[in-house]
C-alpha cells in the first residue's frame, strides 16, 4: 500500500490567503463569472458571425451574394485559334483567359503559388490565422515607426479568390479598400467558399482568375504571353514559375518585360537647356525602370526561396535558378511577348467562318472557350508574310511618308486538300482590317486562262489553232464612245496577224484573247469561270454549283458578279484573290474542284468536338485534258512568256500567269507547283495608277519601263517558292505535262 503525500498545510494556508479577496468580496466572484460568460458569448458570436452568418454578405445593391457562383464558371472564357500543327496563333476574347482543369495545371506552378501566397492553404479552413496575426503585429509596429522587414500580407488564396470572384458586386473588393472591415468581409466569404468547395476547386478557379498583366487573366495566358509556352504541353522552368507567381502580387511592379523608355526626339530649334532637360527626363525614366526590374528580380528570388523552404524545389534547382544579385543584366529579363499579328487577317476570316456556322460573337469571345484548329501552316505563313512585308516596303520606297501606300495580299492553298495554308490581306492588320485577299479587284491578264480553257473545253480548240492579233473597235460603255483595245506595250511585241493560240496566254496578248472570246462567246467564258468557282460576287464565295461556302457578316444580295461583256475576257470583271487562287488550284489538281478549307476542327472548353471538317471531296469540273493543256501553257509562261525573267533558273517547277490591269491599278501573279497554288496581288486600295518604283528604275536603268505583274509580283512569288522548297524535296510535274511543254516550245520557236 502506497501512501499519498499530503500537501504541506502551510501551502494550503497561503492559497487560502490568495483567495481571501473572493471570499470576502462575492462581487469579484460574480465579476469573474460574468467575464467568463461574456468572453464565451463574444467568442461564440464571433465564430457564428464569421463562419455561419451570411446576412451581412450582400453586394453593393443589398442583394445576398451567390455562393454557388464559383462552381458556375463565373468568368468569361476566350476562344483560341491554332495552326494545323497545334501552334497558338490567335485569341478571340473579351477577357483573355484560357480555362484549365486541375489536372492540366503543372504541380510546380501550384507549389510556387502556395509557397508565395499561402503556405498553409491545404490545412486552414479559409483564413491562415498565423499569417494574419503576424501581419497584424508587424503592421502595428510599422505604425509605431518600427520597420521590421517588408509589409506583411494577410490574405490567403481563398480570401484572394473571394475578392476576385465578387469584385464586380462588392464595392470594397473592387476598389481594394484598405480597411479591416474589408479583410473581415473577405474572411467571411472565404469561410463560405471553403464550406462549399474543395481546396482543389478553389485553387483551380484562382489560378484561372488571377490577373497577370498585359490583358492576361490566369496562369495559362501568362505562360503563353510571357514565355510562348502552352501550359498543357510544355514544362515551365522554376524561374518562369517564380515570375508568374510574382505577378499576382503586382503585375506592374513585377512585370518581367523591360519597358525601355522611348528615345527623346531632339528638334534642331531646341535650346541647350531644353535638350538637357529632355535628356535628364529620359535618363530618370530609364533609371526608374532599371530599379523596377531589380525589385522584380528580388521578388522572383524570394519566391524561389520560399519554394526551397517548403520543399518543392531542391537545393540544386534553387541555386541554379536564382537571378544573380550582381550588376543587373537587362537582357536576362528581356522577354519578348508573343505576337500573333501575322495571322490578323486570317483569324478575322476564321471568325467570319464561325459566324457562318451559326456561332454568335458573345459565344466566341465571352463564354464558348472554343479551341479552333485551322488549316494554316506556320512555316509557310511566316515565309509569305516576310516576303510580302519586304516587297511592300520596297515598292513604296520614295513615296511620301504621309502618302497612300501600295498594299498587297497573298493566298496559298494546298492542292491535294484545298486547305488555305497561308493568307494575308495587307501590310498591317492593326492599321486596317480591310482584307485585300477578299476585296474585289481586277485580275487583269490572270483571267486569260479562263478564256483559253473555255475555248478548249467547250469549242475543241487546240494548240494547233490560230488566233488573230488583229485590232478592232466596238461600241464602248459610254454613249457615242468607241472601245479600241490595245496590247501591252513591249519592246519586242507579238507580230500582228494570225498567231498560234498558245501565244495569247504565254505572251499575255490582249487583242487575240478578245478575238477568241468574241468567237466562242463571252457567256462560255463566264460559264467556264463558274466551273472553277469564280463568280465575282461581293463578300460572297461560291462553289461551281453556286452554293455559298463563305459570306461576310451582313452581306446581302448585290449586282456584282462576272459581267457578260467582252472586256471580262481580259480582267474587266472584278474577282477576289482568294477565289482566283482557288480557281488556279483546279488546273493544278487536274480539273477537280475542292472547296477551300480554313477551319478543320472546333472543340469546346471541355475538349468535346463540336465540328470536324470532312475529308476533301474532289469534284470534276473540267476535263483532265483541258487542265493539262492550261498547265502546259502556264509552264511555258515561265520559259518564254511574261514570267521568264522572274522564274529564270528556278529549281522548283512552277506554272504561273501574270496579271496587269488597265492603269495599271493591279499587279498580280497567280500560279502553282504540283503541291501548292499561290496568289499574289499589289495595288492601291483606292484604284490609282501605279508608277514605276524607284528600285525598278535603278535596276533597269529605264524610267519609261512599263510596270507589270511580272516585274512587281513575280520576284516575290519566286522568293516564296524558293524558300518553301529550300529544305524539302523538289516536286516535278507529271512527265506528260513536261513532255507537252517541250513539244510546245519547239513548235513556238521564234516567239520567245
Amino acid at each position: 500500500m502506497v501512501l499519498k503525500r499530503l500537501p504541506d498545510p502551510r501551502f494550503i494556508t497561503e492559497l487560502a490567503k490568495d483567495f481571501w479577496i473572493i471570499r470576502k468580496r462575492p462581487w469579484v466572484k460574480k465579476l469573474l463569472l460574468i467575464s467568463l460568460l461574456l468572453m464565451t458569448f463574444v467568442g461564440t458570436s464571433a465564430w457564428y458571425y464569421m463562419y455561419m452568418y451570411t446576412g451581412s454578405l450582400v453586394d453593393s445593391q443589398g442583394k445576398p451574394l451567390n455562393f454557388n457562383k464559383l462552381g458556375e464558371s463565373p468568368y468569361r472564357m476566350a476562344s483560341y485559334v491554332y495552326a494545323h500543327n497545334g501552334e497558338d496563333i490567335g485569341t478571340f476574347f473579351y477577357d483573355r483567359r484560357d480555362q484549365l482543369r486541375r489536372e492540366e495545371i503543372p504541380q510546380g506552378l501550384v507549389d510556387g503559388f502556395i509557397a508565395a501566397e499561402d503556405q498553409r492553404f491545404y490545412s486552414h479552413s479559409g483564413v491562415d490565422f498565423i499569417a494574419t496575426g503576424r501581419a497584424l503585429f508587424f503592421n502595428f509596429l510599422r505604425k509605431l515607426g518600427i520597420n521590421y522587414g517588408p509589409r506583411q500580407g494577410a490574405s490567403g488564396i481563398t480570401q484572394q479568390e473571394a475578392r476576385l470572384l465578387y469584385a464586380e458586386e462588392v464595392l470594397e473588393f473592387k476598389e481594394r479598400e484598405p480597411s479591416y472591415w474589408r479583410k473581415v468581409k473577405e474572411a467571411q466569404v472565404a469561410f463560405q467558399l471553403e464550406k462549399r468547395y474543395s481546396k482543389d476547386q478553389i485553387l483551380t478557379i484562382f489560378l484561372n482568375t488571377v490577373w497577370c498583366g498585359h490583358g492576361n487573366n490566369g496562369v495559362a495566358e501568362a505562360s503563353r504571353y510571357y514565355f510562348g509556352k502552352n501550359i498543357r504541353k510544355e514544362n515551365l522552368t522554376p524561374r518562369e514559375i517564380a515570375i508568374i507567381a510574382s505577378l499576382n502580387k503586382s503585375s506592374v511592379r513585377y512585370c518581367p518585360i523591360f519597358h525601355k523608355p522611348e528615345e527623346p526626339e531632339i528638334a534642331s530649334d531646341m535650346t541647350e537647356e531644353q535638350v538637357k532637360l529632355i535628356k535628364e527626363e529620359y535618363e530618370a525614366a530609364q533609371t526608374k525602370e532599371i530599379k523596377r526590374i531589380a525589385l522584380a528580380r528580388d521578388r522572383y528570388n524570394w519566391v524561389l526561396g520560399r519554394m526551397y523552404e517548403e520543399g518543392s524545389l531542391s537545393e540544386e534547382d534553387y541555386q541554379n535558378n536564382l537571378f544573380e544579385n550582381g550588376p543587373l543584366d537587362l537582357e536576362l529579363l528581356n522577354i519578348t511577348p508573343r505576337d500573333t499579328d501575322d495571322y490578323g487577317y486570317g483569324n478575322r476570316l476564321v471568325k467570319e467562318f464561325l459566324f457562318l456556322q451559326g456561332y454568335e460573337d458573345k459565344e466566341i469571345t465571352h463564354s464558348g472557350g472554343l479551341r479552333i484548329t485551322t488549316s494554316f501552316d506556320t512555316a509557310i505563313q511566316r515565309i509569305a508574310l516576310e516576303e510580302l512585308h519586304t516587297k511592300i516596303v520596297e515598292i513604296n520606297e520614295g513615296n511620301p511618308a504621309n502618302g497612300e501606300r501600295i498594299e498587297g495580299a497573298i493566298v496559298i492553298i494546298e492542292n491535294k486538300t484545298g486547305r488555305i495554308v497561308a493568307l494575308s490581306g495587307g501590310h498591317d492588320f492593326e492599321e486596317t482590317e480591310f482584307n485585300r485577299a477578299l476585296a474585289l479587284r481586277s485580275p487583269g491578264s490572270a483571267a486569260k486562262p479562263f478564256v483559253y480553257g473555255a475555248a478548249m473545253e467547250f469549242n475543241g480548240k487546240t494548240f494547233e489553232d490560230k488566233i488573230c492579233n488583229c485590232s478592232f473597235r466596238m461600241k464602248g460603255a459610254l454613249p457615242g464612245k468607241w472601245w479600241v483595245p490595245k496590247n501591252f506595250k513591249e519592246k519586242n511585241p507579238v507580230p500582228s496577224g494570225w498567231i498560234p493560240l498558245p501565244i495569247g496566254v504565254i505572251r499575255s496578248v490582249n487583242i487575240p484573247t478578245l478575238n477568241l472570246a468574241r468567237e466562242i462567246g463571252i457567256d462560255s467564258v463566264i460559264e467556264f469561270s463558274h466551273h472553277l468557282g469564280v463568280w465575282g460576287d461581293r463578300n460572297v464565295l461560291k462553289d461551281p454549283h453556286g452554293n455559298i461556302w463563305f459570306k461576310r457578316p451582313g452581306a446581302e444580295e448585290n449586282d456584282t458578279g462576272l459581267q457578260p461583256n467582252l472586256p471580262t475576257a481580259i480582267g474587266a470583271s472584278d474577282v477576289s484573290l482568294l477565289e482566283l487562287t482557288s480557281a488556279f488550284s483546279v488546273f493544278a489538281r487536274g480539273g477537280t474542284y475542292i472547296t477551300p478549307t480554313i477551319i478543320t476542327e472546333i472543340k469546346d472548353s471541355e475538349n468535346n468536338i463540336r465540328y470536324q471538317a470532312d475529308n476533301p471531296k474532289e469534284e470534276r469540273v473540267i476535263s483532265q485534258e483541258t487542265a493539262k493543256n492550261i498547265t502546259i501553257l502556264l509552264r511555258a509562261v515561265t520559259k518564254i512568256g511574261t514570267a521568264k525573267i522572274s522564274m529564270r533558273n528556278i529549281e522548283q517547277q512552277v506554272a504561273v500567269k501574270t496579271g496587269t490591269s488597265n492603269g495599271p491599278f493591279d499587279l498580280l501573279m497567280v500560279g502553282f507547283t504540283p503541291e501548292y497554288t499561290i496568289g499574289t496581288r499589289f495595288g492601291y486600295d483606292i484604284p490609282k495608277a501605279i508608277e514605276i518604283p524607284e528600285y525598278m528604275q535603278r535596276v533597269s536603268g529605264d524610267r519609261n519601263m512599263q510596270v507589270s505583274g511580272g516585274w512587281i509580283a513575280g520576284p516575290m512569288f519566286r522568293k516564296i517558292v524558293d524558300r518553301m522548297y529550300e529544305n524539302k524535296p523538289k516536286v516535278e510535274f507529271s512527265s506528260e505535262i513536261e513532255e507537252g511543254l517541250q513539244d510546245l516550245l519547239s513548235n513556238l520557236h521564234g516567239y520567245n
